[in-house]
């Protein structure tokens, strides 16, 4: 045995047979932490660059360990050769995403979702050796998270008594180099070493003589993830059923409420499987209710991300949002109308791997059809506003006139997700030929979602984002950057600043102004004299929104002397140095500084 091989053996446990077992995905993880190495060192590397490398050597990692499992399943090892074509593949994947129109985490996603079936793939239903398996592998990503938040906190608890007591700084060591090597190597080293063998002897022991993991996840899934999901696909019902009544489909909000459910419902269907657990009665209930309920759930997700579709186009969240409700739908139907003897377990990981490899490439891909979906769009819309020549090119910007507001809103709103994600080709088969090359440059070189130069090529500057693209539109008085004249008050306040979220937690300020108190909250600003009596209630929300807009640059127009309080030789004013609101989530804040006269002595 080397030493390099008794070093790792006393670093790692059961090194030499991870090695053995694993080879292509130990590399795999050097070559990981290698990149991360370079670039927490060196630098150079560009954020596309870092998520060429990175997601294609992950997913490979993956998939070279589905690959052993399957072969250990199998009792025959999957040919090194074949394994080395797999593997090159999804480098060559991951490296060139952006042109094969691949995504990379879902792909990755996919990898996650199958290992738990690799090993009993082409063989006979085993329910008891699945979940056995499954559940001893998210063990060991349990204990090796668990692992990993101890290193990262025993480094950081030694680099700072080192600095503290001695005067030695290795925070430049630790991040550089222990960090990446310790997360980045390490922690998926300890993971692979803790991968179970599906021909192990206990195979299906701890289901049969459960221990105290096995039990305490059985508790788990029986006394709080059954109930409280049970409660929730209540809730969820008649949530549904007040949708069918009204017929208001709020925005993005089933998503969010729905999608949860099917996953952590599905994931609890699972947990509590085994036999030892199904002799609970509750265990029982909830086996028998789940897919039943599911699939109402399933049907809401459905509708309403259909209804987004048809109002906002196709993005790659909207249609892994159906590719959930496919999946939700699928497994309900299977396991309500099929025989017993035919509910395998494999079943419901395995769509969703399915699913998700499907979706991750291709035209017929998530990215694919949201590409085909917005540049559809946008085409319809510029086609409406007359924006397009008989070759179906952009006529020069002097023009371009906005005749159909509505349909520049929805060319921008395509025009944006396309930017946004970096897609030439749409982009510039808009463009004449002699301007191609400056607009591709203008979209390669874009950090932000928003390209100023595009867009105004295609004549939609100053067009409000649609809100099915970006969360809100945000509108802003610009900062002030000259002498403030106080001619007229006695004092003026530090700047105060003030934020508004109206659907989130309620914050408040105070500030003393001799007799006189000003507090702003979610509500506003509230002027209280000296008997603590309201005197002026100010809604700084509403008077954001009532403003003029500037539609060439999104600015608000606005007098920023604001006077909250006159009574004789007592003014009160605020003077407004920043306003700025996002409509949809509706937040606002504002600067400003308090200007006053005749308010009496201050203390």
């Amino acid at each position: 045995m080397s030493k390099l091989t008794k070093w790792f053996e006393g670093v790692i446990p059961d090194a030499q047979e991870v090695f053995r077992r694993f080879s292509l995905a130990v590399l795999l993880v050097a070559a990981f932490t290698v990149v991360l190495l370079i670039e927490n060192n060196f630098g150079g590397l560009s954020n596309e660059m870092m998520m060429r490398l990175i997601g294609g050597i992950i997913l490979a990692a993956y998939v070279s360990v589905i690959l052993t499992l399957y072969g250990e399943g199998r009792g025959k090892s999957v040919p090194i050769v074949l394994k080395a074509v797999v593997i090159s593949l999804c480098l060559l994947l991951g490296y060139f995403f952006r042109q094969m129109a691949f995504i990379t985490p879902a792909a990755i996603g996919a990898s996650i979702l199958f290992l738990g079936n690799a090993p009993f793939l082409r063989k006979g239903r085993d329910d008891i050796a699945v979940w056995d398996f499954t559940h001893k592998l998210w063990t060991a990503v349990l204990f090796t998270v668990a692992g990993s938040i101890i290193y990262a906190l025993g480094i950081f608890a030694i680099t700072g008594a080192l600095r503290s007591l001695f005067g030695i700084d290795m925070r430049d060591l630790v991040e550089d180099w222990m960090l990446p090597i310790g997360l980045g190597f390490l922690a998926p080293m300890a993971w692979l070493s803790m991968l179970p063998r599906h021909d192990d002897e206990d195979d299906g022991d701890s289901l049969r003589n459960p221990g105290f993991i096995s039990k305490a996840v059985g508790f788990l899934g029986t006394w709080i993830l059954a109930p409280l999901t049970l409660i929730y696909a209540t809730i969820l019902l008649a949530y549904g059923i007040k949708i069918v009544l009204t017929q208001s489909v709020p925005n993005g909000e089933i998503a969010k409420l729905v999608t949860p459910f099917l996953i952590i419902g599905a994931l609890t269907w699972l947990i509590l499987d085994p036999p030892f657990i199904q002799k609970k009665r509750l265990a029982r209930w909830y086996t028998k209710l789940w897919f039943p309920l599911s699939i109402p759930a399933a049907l809401l997700l459905a509708y309403a991300v259909f209804v987004r579709i048809g109002q906002y186009g196709w993005t790659v969240e909207r249609y892994l949002l159906v590719l959930a409700a496919v999946w939700a739908l699928g497994i309900a139907t299977w396991f309500v109308f099929r025989s017993e003897a035919k509910r395998d377990i494999r079943i419901i990981p395995g769509f969703a791997a399915l699913l998700l490899a499907f979706a991750s490439i291709g035209p017929w891909g998530a990215d694919g059809v949201s590409t085909y979906s917005q540049t559809a769009r946008l085409k319809s819309a510029l086609v409406a506003n007359e924006m397009l020549d008989e070759a179906g090119l952009l006529k020069p910007v002097s023009e371009l006139n906005i005749a159909d507001a509505s349909q520049a809103l929805r060319a921008n709103g395509a025009l944006q997700y396309l930017i946004r994600n970096k897609k030439l080709k749409p982009v510039i088969k808009f463009i004449p030929d002699d301007e191609k090359a400056e607009i591709r440059t203008e979209i390669v070189k874009g950090n932000y979602w928003d390209n100023t130069e595009v867009t105004k090529r295609f004549g939609l500057k100053g067009v409000k984002n649609s809100s099915a693209v970006f969360r809100a539109n945000r509108y802003e008085y610009n900062v002030v950057r000259h002498p403030i004249a106080v001619k007229g008050y006695d004092y003026i306040s530090p700047q105060q600043p003030h934020y508004i979220y109206r659907k989130r937690s309620r914050r408040s300020t105070e500030y003393q102004m001799g007799d006189y108190k000003i507090v702003t909250t979610n509500d506003g600003v509230k002027l209280f004299n000296k008997n603590n009596i309201v005197i002026k209630d100010f809604d700084i929300w509403k008077w954001l929104r009532t403003q003029s807009v500037n539609d060439s640059d999104n600015t608000i127009e606005l007098n920023p002397i604001l006077v909250l309080y006159e009574d004789g030789e007592t003014r009160i004013s605020l003077y407004i140095t920043f306003g700025a609101y996002e409509e949809n989530a509706e937040n606002a804040n504002i600067r400003y500084f308090i200007l006053a006269k005749g308010i009496g002595v201050l203390e």
